[in-house]
């Protein structure tokens, strides 16, 4: 026997009751495009009978979940960050590929087939490894739950902003769930859905998402004006983030934070320790973590990176601030010569320091001999951000 008559008009619609009585409350979020959330008798279809030809369906493609990432989509100049349609979400919104570490929007898309309008319908969105089975308690939030006004036939979406961790698993998958006090969904997240098979709970549904691979972005300044970027501030020996003391400093995040401050009284002072703290930024929107070496560059042979002198290596700069900075520790420079007493020296000391990550490498020091590659290195190189160089003045 028929549970439901459908009726469809031209130009007017289409429209369904249930013959045992349509419930108040009916939501779901679409696996598939042809998915209304009921379950039919007989072999499910396994491909979209609206295309030719025929592209496979399957349960971890939500049709209602899309990812729009940097830089953001748009129609006619006017980007999708604002309250979409059901027309234009599924018309005119791709779904990208996730970027870490950058802000990026995933909308859910969430339908009523039953007959009242639900306000305050409950949507979350959950993240895990495309590869955890089965997921249960592998499903972290991806932020705090929207709220939405769903009307019968009348799709809402949500929209959540979400900076994916660096680590985000490749390929990530996303599930989205709705609940409402007259269509409750017994546990959210529900214990049962996997991301490889999402299953038939139509209140949930997993999209499998790859992701961008993630490049860190840190540096250090050549100049106060310095934002990272190639050419961004005219090179001189003047890196504001190279700091040198006669006296250890125990806490430099907090004595260190005038960004404007060019630090022209520092100085290297000949037979005590000297004490150096370099300044490292992060232009990403998680925290990164770093490596730093500091080299004391001897003026004769300054094209030859092979002599330059380690006063400190792979010093760690943990957990950068998202969009902020971090001090090394304490480099020591102990004890240093006059450089006067060097044939054809300056009574001045250069000091290069260089950060680099896994993802975001510097030029090999050791690669520099001659004068182009030495300034290639601060200025031109595509790493010419991870480098930066101070001339600071000897003092016996």
């Amino acid at each position: 026997m028929p549970t439901a008559l459908r009726c469809a008009t031209l130009g007017r619609g289409i429209y369904e009751c249930d013959l045992a009585g349509t419930s108040a409350a009916r939501l779901y979020i679409r696996k598939t495009p042809i998915d209304d959330g009921r379950v039919y008798a007989g072999p499910p279809l396994t491909n979209d009978p609206r295309q030719t030809p025929m592209p496979a369906l399957t349960n971890n493609n939500a049709f209602d979940i899309r990812v729009d990432a940097p830089p953001f989509f748009s129609v006619d100049g006017v980007d999708f960050e604002e309250v979409l349609d059901g027309v234009e979400f599924d018309e005119e919104l791709p779904s990208d590929q996730l970027v870490p570490g950058e802000r990026n929007l995933v909308y859910v898309q969430v339908h009523n087939s039953g007959t009242n309008t639900l306000p305050d319908v409950a949507v979350h969105l959950f993240f895990a490894s495309a590869a955890a089975a089965p997921a249960g308690a592998n499903w972290q939030a991806v932020g705090p739950a929207q709220t939405l006004n769903v009307g019968p036939a009348q799709p809402a979406v949500a929209r959540f902003e979400w900076t994916p961790p660096a680590n985000v698993p490749n390929p990530v998958a996303l599930m989205a769930v709705c609940t409402h006090a007259l269509d409750p969904l017994p546990a959210v997240p529900p214990p049962s859905v996997d991301p490889a098979n999402p299953g038939a709970e139509r209140r949930a549904a997993v999209r499998i998402v790859a992701v961008t691979p993630f490049i860190g972005d840190v540096y250090i300044r050549d100049g106060i004006d310095d934002d990272g970027s190639p050419g961004s501030v005219a090179w001189g020996g003047r890196s504001p983030d190279i700091i040198v003391l006669q006296a250890a400093e125990a806490n430099p995040d907090a004595t260190f934070t005038d960004l404007t401050d060019t630090r022209r009284s520092d100085k290297v002072k000949g037979s005590v320790m000297n004490h150096v703290y370099v300044r490292v930024h992060n232009r990403r929107n998680v925290p990164l973590s770093a490596v730093v070496d500091l080299y004391q560059v001897p003026f004769a042979t300054m094209d030859q990176g092979a002599t330059w002198v380690r006063l400190g290596t792979n010093v760690p700069v943990n957990d950068i601030p998202p969009r902020g900075w971090k001090f090394t520790g304490d480099i020591q420079f102990p004890n240093p010569v006059d450089p006067d007493t060097s044939p054809n020296a300056q009574k001045v000391y250069l000091l290069v320091a260089v950060v680099s990550r896994p993802d975001d490498p510097s030029t090999v020091v050791t690669a520099i001999n001659n004068l182009d590659l030495f300034w290639r290195f601060f200025l031109r190189d595509p790493a010419g951000n991870n480098a930066a160089m101070r001339t600071v003045s000897f003092e016996s």
